[in-house]
């Protein structure tokens, strides 16, 4: 375990000063990167030498043949215990590692490895392999080199264990794990934009068995079926949101409310938005209470920034009343509140607007331009 600090030690004091000399100015190539980051890992680290052909060396640049011709020269090629290969990319600081994926992918393929990483100093992505050389191109961890935790360093000294085993069991049984959840995500996808195109646009044929069940009649006539077309479905399929949402709502609320006994409309007005950003591709942290205030905070939660306040007032008699809500002041603080009379109203008057704000609140030039038009109705 101490020695197992220590290299953690090592790979922070390796990763800082490497950070530190960027903010400088005074490394950015890709050469900078393989000796000051890649280099000293690999040997500090995780103890692997310059060698040929045995476990715990590594090569760079070595000759691997492409058809009767043609030579590429991956940047590291590290022989690891049991015969496994490993395939080492560097990039230069200003590299966009999504351009590069393809070329590791050709290295790993072309060499049978067990594994590619990519790295330009800011990034470490390691992608695995399904079965040797043929490597999953969604990487199996990514970490962020000037945010990174004690458990994404914990990771990376990981990666190599009991000597030089490439320590990918696990590993793999994680990532064939988040293919199967990716596989479900997409399906589910597919499924959902099917079934809502067939709700919003149905055929006649499906529009005329729902009327015959409705009016109890043996035929109906295309007149008929373009009347419900016309002035039935678009208010159904309003209703049919509504009661989607106030469903989701009834369940999150009894079940939190049980758990936490906290007041139902204000657990009505989180699952609203946590719903509708949901749906979005989104992903917003629940609420933080500032009960001093009688606010909720919506936070995006991979930048921490505040992209709607919850307006209302607590008191010991009446709970939880909602007021309204707030939208950031050009991405800054709280703006003006607009009254809104039912937590659901947020959706439907301002869902596009929560929606803007959360794409587009890392974005000073969006909200220079967007600000203005977006909100002049509210602010």
């Amino acid at each position: 375990m101490e020695n197992e600090n220590l290299k953690i030690k090592n790979i922070k004091e390796i990763v800082g000063r490497f950070s530190s000399l960027l903010t400088a100015g005074k490394v950015e190539s890709e050469n900078h990167v393989r000796k000051l980051v890649i280099d000293k890992i690999l040997e500090n680290v995780w103890g692997f030498s310059y060698g040929f052909d045995e476990p715990g060396t590594y090569q760079e640049e070595t000759d691997v043949q492409v058809g009767h011709s043609t030579v590429v020269h991956p940047d590291y090629e590290l022989c690891c215990s049991g015969g496994k290969k490993v395939i080492i990319e560097a990039k230069s600081t200003s590299e966009d590692l999504d351009k590069w994926v393809e070329q590791l992918n050709g290295y790993v393929s072309l060499t049978n490895a067990s594994a590619g990483i990519l790295m330009n100093g800011r990034e470490f992505r390691l992608y695995l392999t399904e079965h040797v050389g043929t490597m999953d191109l969604e990487p199996f961890r990514t970490v962020n080199m000037d945010n990174a935790s004690d458990e994404d360093f914990s990771f990376i000294l990981g990666i190599f264990a009991n000597g030089y085993s490439f320590n990918d069991g696990q590993m793999k049984r994680d990532a064939a794990k988040k293919r199967s959840e990716r596989d479900a995500r997409e399906r589910q996808d597919k499924f959902t934009d099917k079934w809502y195109e067939k709700l919003r646009n149905p055929s006649d044929d499906d529009l005329k068995c729902v009327i015959r069940e409705i009016e109890g009649c043996s035929a109906v006539s295309q007149q008929k079926t373009d009347f419900y077309r016309t002035n039935v479905l678009p208010g159904a399929m309003s209703k049919i949101r509504d009661r989607i949402v106030n469903d989701a709502v009834k369940e999150h609320v009894q079940r939190e409310n049980v758990k936490n006994h906290l007041e139902p409309e204000e657990l009505a007005i989180g699952t609203l938005l946590e719903w509708f950003i949901e749906q979005k591709n989104g992903n917003v942290e629940f609420m933080d209470d500032e009960s001093d205030a009688g606010l909720s905070v919506v936070f995006r939660s991979d930048c921490k920034k505040k992209i709607l306040w919850i307006v209302g007032s607590v008191d010991k008699e009446n709970g939880y009343t909602f007021t309204g809500v707030s939208f950031p002041n050009r991405g800054k603080g709280k703006g003006k509140v607009v009254k809104i009379d039912k937590p659901i109203d947020i959706l439907r008057k301002y869902g596009d607007l929560v929606l803007w704000v959360y794409e587009n609140i890392n974005d000073p030039q969006s909200w220079s331009a967007g600000y203005d038009s977006k909100f002049s109705s509210i602010q």
